[in-house]
């Protein structure tokens, strides 16, 4: 252990009588410097590793750009967009760097009083009785008027009202007697469409009991209610509600 332990920090002072007083300098100096030459080869090699992780880098940009060289340019150098009209010009401009010039508006010029056309619009009153669809038979007339008490809201669509409706006469389903032999019991959910007058105008099952017979008395007994009509801008409305018909053996 002693000649290994000397081979690294070897006994300085032994050997020379004046060594000796700084052998445990020399001794610290020796080992600051190993420790400072492997710091020294660590940053070497490192710096070396990242130049070619740098040139790697590089080349996979270049590679993935097809060699082509990039040039970066700003709005201001670019020059107006092409024509509408198919007329030259418009193409990007070299990059100078100067803002292009401003359009030239033009100036509106005056007509007589006589040949001035007056628009004129219909009220709300209007609008919202009638609406002009346009014609799409083969009678040749200009446009149809479909008013808009006859358009049927979607079944699924959100139909804003100030006042919904309600029901005021809720018809008792008739329990089919097939039905009740087998003793089926369930409950069939419906939405109705509820007219301008309030009465039902059209009744769709949207959750089967899982029986025909029941979803079919369900129907026919929905059909018979009646409600108070919905209001909307003080004006009934046609509007989708929707009510659990449930069959029940006592």
């Amino acid at each position: 252990m002693t000649n290994i332990a000397n081979i690294f920090m070897p006994n300085l002072g032994n050997r020379s009588p004046i060594l000796k007083w700084y052998s445990g300098n020399l001794r610290r100096a020796y080992f600051f410097t190993n420790a400072g030459l492997f710091i020294l080869i660590l940053a070497v090699f490192g710096f070396i590793r990242y130049q070619q992780w740098h040139a790697e880098e590089m080349m996979k940009k270049f590679q993935s750009t097809g060699g082509k060289r990039i040039i970066t340019i700003t709005y201001t150098q670019l020059g107006p967009p092409p024509s509408l009209m198919g007329e030259t010009g418009g193409a990007p401009t070299a990059a100078t760097g100067a803002r292009p010039s401003a359009p030239v508006v033009g100036v509106p010029k005056p007509v007589p009083d006589e040949k001035a056309v007056v628009e004129t619009s219909e009220d709300q009153t209007t609008i919202s009785g009638v609406s002009n669809l346009p014609s799409t038979g083969g009678s040749g007339e200009g446009n149809v008027q479909v008013k808009v008490e006859d358009v049927i809201p979607d079944i699924n669509a959100f139909v804003p009202v100030e006042v919904p409706a309600n029901p005021i006469q809720q018809a008792k389903p008739r329990y089919p007697e097939i039905a009740r032999r087998m003793e089926q019991q369930g409950t069939v959910y419906v939405k109705m469409l509820v007219n301008l007058d309030g009465s039902v105008m059209r009744v769709v099952v949207v959750k089967s009991s899982t029986f025909p017979s029941l979803d079919t008395a369900a129907v026919e007994a929905a059909s018979d209610w009646r409600f108070s009509p919905a209001i909307q801008n003080h004006r009934p409305v046609r509007v989708w509600v929707a009510a659990p018909i449930h069959f029940k053996l006592d």
